[in-house]
């Protein structure tokens, strides 16, 4: 979308932060400083999508969870668990997600140790 199309800003908000936070605050943000992950991953995803985009809808849901979510989750620094019983017993996640492959294996040892909701702090 061009800056015209979007009323001379470079987003559009849906009421979720303020204006002034997304004008004036956010790039002081030391993780706002990110332009050059952020079109690598957009490359990668660009190329995935070239290969999987139109078997997408064709996938169930484990084949669309492997072939494709994952794939994503990977590309955007993801690590996870698939599966994950919840803390109440009444379900699972599809994937729980962590920002590393050493905080997933940190909350698998304490739930290990006997903290069944460790993987959900």
């Amino acid at each position: 979308m061009s800056q015209a199309t979007l009323g001379g800003e470079p987003f559009h908000n849906a009421n979720l932060f303020s204006n002034y936070y997304l004008t004036d605050r956010i790039d002081d943000l030391d993780g706002w400083d990110c332009d050059a992950d952020a079109s690598e991953a957009f490359e990668k995803l660009q190329t995935l999508w070239e290969f999987e985009g139109g078997l997408v809808d064709s996938y169930g849901e484990d084949e669309l969870l492997a072939s494709w979510i994952d794939r994503v989750l990977e590309v955007l620094g993801f690590d996870w668990l698939a599966e994950t019983t919840l803390p109440d017993g009444g379900g699972y996640t599809d994937r729980l997600l962590f920002d590393s492959p050493e905080t997933r294996r940190e909350a698998a040892r304490r739930k290990q140790d006997g903290e069944p909701s460790a993987a959900f702090g």
